[in-house]
């Protein structure tokens, strides 16, 4: 059994003949060592959290099958929602794409989403707002070879001195004449798209060709042989790994405007009527990233709790040493509000927008119109709604 069930029509899409626009993007050199030394050097605080005194609010929290999604489950097994007048129940979804038309159906109170998926997505939720952060992927996407095939980033950094960019510009560059299996329209896509456009020099459309298929069997596809290259989420990577394929290119490697920043959507009208219960779910999800962060002991004890959930929903083979490797090293839990806005000031969501935007109505044309970025991603707003409330330590 692989890692999902599928979250879109198992239909092999082959992009081509549609004219591409070239457009500049801002490059946003990304000092990821910094943030991560700052983060370290902000004090965390106790987890002493004042019991809500309010009255108690139902909300109904999407989760997908990926382990950076069941810390909510953990938290509730602590008895940290009860804490903040919360009671949660939680819906099972495979990928942005059905939480989300979940969430306009009024299904879901808060869908996983992420900036990028969310833009081509738009006009069909025109009331979604991307609006709880929940962790940055910086270093979360690989994009895998088949043994002996390519040289990789890795090799080419040995070849080249240590020089990034010329590795990085080397090893996207071999993704010319290549077949990759990824999900399409969604910040998949927009990685293999970042490394090919940006790093690789490509013509997007006529120089790769992209097999549209979901993450899970996407994966088993190309663990049978099909395609050249592979890019899906941590699960399938790890477990590609496992069997003995290579990351060509890893993280923020990729390329500018890679990195998914990953959150909960919801709608406008369930926002109007429940900021206060949302700002609360927000502390609660960030008292688990501190939980987690602060002994070994805790890291061991949500290690353990996730991999098991995750391995019982999916394939994905993990054990706590792999959550241990993706925690705050492949994939970013800021602790406070204060690390959180340290992430958006270098890796912004109007940027990671305007990358999806170039992809989907310049280049592919899957929808007609770029989406207005303030109707939609109202995260940085959010942090600045929570600092307000509780402080910059939380």
């Amino acid at each position: 059994t692989l890692l999902m069930a599928a979250c879109q029509p198992q239909v092999v899409e082959v992009v081509k003949e549609v004219p591409v626009v070239e457009k500049e993007v801002e490059v946003v050199e990304v000092e990821v060592e910094k943030i991560v030394e700052k983060i370290v050097e902000v004090e965390v605080p106790e987890q002493k959290v004042a019991a809500h005194s309010g009255s108690v609010t139902k909300v109904r929290i999407g989760i997908i099958p990926f382990q950076d999604f069941y810390p909510y489950v953990f938290a509730e097994e602590k008895g940290w929602f009860d804490e903040e007048g919360l009671d949660v129940e939680f819906v099972d979804f495979t990928f942005w794409p059905d939480s989300t038309l979940a969430l306009a159906a009024g299904e879901v109170d808060l869908a996983p989403q992420e900036v990028a998926g969310l833009l081509p997505m738009a006009g069909q939720v025109p009331n979604a707002r991307l609006l709880v952060p929940v962790h940055v992927f910086d270093n979360g996407f690989a994009l895998m070879a088949r043994p002996d095939e390519t040289e990789t980033f890795d090799e080419l950094m040995l070849k080249h001195g240590g020089d990034i960019a010329k590795s990085e510009a080397d090893a996207a560059a071999q993704m010319s004449g290549k077949t990759i299996v990824t999900t399409a329209h969604t910040d998949m896509e927009v990685g293999v798209y970042a490394a090919a456009t940006y790093l690789g020099g490509l013509d997007y459309l006529n120089d790769i060709t992209i097999i549209d298929m979901n993450p899970d069997e996407g994966l088993a596809a190309f663990l049978a042989g099909e395609g050249d290259m592979y890019i899906g989420g941590i699960p399938h990577r790890l477990r590609a790994l496992k069997e003995g394929y290579p990351e060509h290119i890893t993280g923020m490697h990729l390329g500018p405007g890679a990195t998914p920043l990953v959150g909960q959507a919801v709608t406008q009208e369930f926002m109007d009527e429940n900021y206060d219960a949302l700002l609360r779910v927000f502390r609660v999800w960030n008292r688990t990233s501190r939980f987690a962060a602060e002994t070994p002991e805790n890291h061991l004890e949500m290690a353990v709790f996730i991999t098991g959930m995750l391995n019982e929903k999916t394939g994905a083979q993990m054990v706590p040493s792999d959550f241990k490797k993706m925690f705050n090293n492949w994939q970013h839990f800021p602790p406070t509000v204060t690390d959180w806005k340290m992430w958006y000031e270098r890796i912004t969501p109007r940027h990671r927008w305007d990358v999806a935007a170039e992809l989907f109505v310049d280049v592919k044309g899957t929808t007609s119109e770029k989406p207005d970025f303030d109707t939609f991603i109202l995260m940085d707003k959010f942090l600045d709604d929570y600092e307000a409330k509780y402080g910059p330590n939380e």
